[in-house]
């Protein structure tokens, strides 16, 4: 005949879940942050130095000029290649100081996300 039938309740498995993901608020400081967050690396073989790699949408100056020499002809030409950027709306930072192009490079430029 039919045998008795007899319902139970049995925990196949536990699963824990953790969310890995950023999430949105209608505030700017997180979005910041996680932009921030996904942008900062260091190089392989110096650890010490820290780059900051942002999208050219995202970089807030565009430009470094960053002159070679104190030749007043080539100071005027980056001077006036400086004056077109800024009248084209496209933010840069002109270096022209006397300090070798080394201790340019290695300025706090590439820090503040110079793309070009």
């Amino acid at each position: 005949m039919i045998p008795d039938v007899t319902v139970t309740t049995k925990a196949i498995h536990n699963h824990k879940y953790t969310p890995s993901v950023v999430e949105p608020s209608f505030g700017v400081g997180r979005i910041l942050y996680s932009v921030l967050e996904h942008s900062f690396s260091t190089r392989q073989e110096d650890e010490n130095r820290i780059v900051l790699s942002l999208s050219p949408l995202d970089a807030p100056i565009k430009v470094a000029l960053l002159p070679l020499s104190n030749n007043p002809r080539l100071k005027q030409h980056s001077k006036q290649l400086y004056n077109e950027f800024i009248r084209s709306r496209i933010s840069a930072k002109m270096d022209d100081s006397s300090v070798a192009i080394g201790r340019k490079i290695r300025s706090p430029g590439p820090k503040r996300g110079t793309l070009f």
